[in-house]
């Protein structure tokens, strides 16, 4: 009996179904989201009223339909498929703003203001002659903002994610600031 109990308890621990059944467990988000940000597939947005380009992950991120026409349809919301990032990027013709910046407002001052917003924590700064960038933590999310002044236009991008999933939207930020075209 005891042999029996034995060789019974050792066959279905060593059954491989029951194993992979009590060592699995639910993947978590950031998991499900690094899974897939090692097969991207980037899909390019163009937005046609404004003529800039945007290259994002299809498979992380959807098109969110813009709630109004603000500005001639110049902008374009993304939403993380689990609902915890967003991303949005409008551009504005070079008849909503100087040379010198946004609505007669200097792109240093733009640059300030956007460093002393008020709930911002900054722990990236960075601007040149016709752009700026500022990173942190705001509402408890990281948050990457770019705006670049274009010979034609203004284009602004901004990327949120949660803390947690850094390194994941720190690598995607990258690939498409860089594949933004004016």
């Amino acid at each position: 009996m005891k042999k029996t109990f034995l060789l019974s308890l050792i066959f279905l621990l060593g059954s491989p179904g029951l194993l992979v059944a009590q060592t699995s467990a639910a993947p978590v988000p950031s998991q499900t989201i690094y899974a897939q940000t090692k097969t991207n597939s980037y899909e390019t947005y163009h937005n046609e009223h404004q003529n800039f380009y945007i290259s994002y992950p299809k498979n992380i991120f959807v098109l969110k339909k813009p709630q109004s026409a603000y500005h001639y349809g110049g902008e374009q919301s993304f939403v993380s498929k689990d609902g915890h990032a967003s991303m949005f990027i409008s551009g504005f013709y070079k008849a909503d703003f100087s040379d010198s910046g946004w609505n007669g407002v200097p792109l240093k001052q733009l640059y300030t203001e956007a460093l002393q917003q008020k709930g911002r924590n900054i722990s990236y700064k960075a601007s040149g002659n016709n752009w700026y960038v500022v990173s942190g933590m705001e509402n408890g999310k990281v948050f990457y903002e770019k705006i670049i002044l274009a010979s034609d236009k203004k284009i602004n991008f901004m990327i949120r994610y949660p803390k947690s999933q850094e390194k994941i939207y720190n690598a995607i930020t990258e690939k498409v600031v860089n594949s933004i075209k004016y």
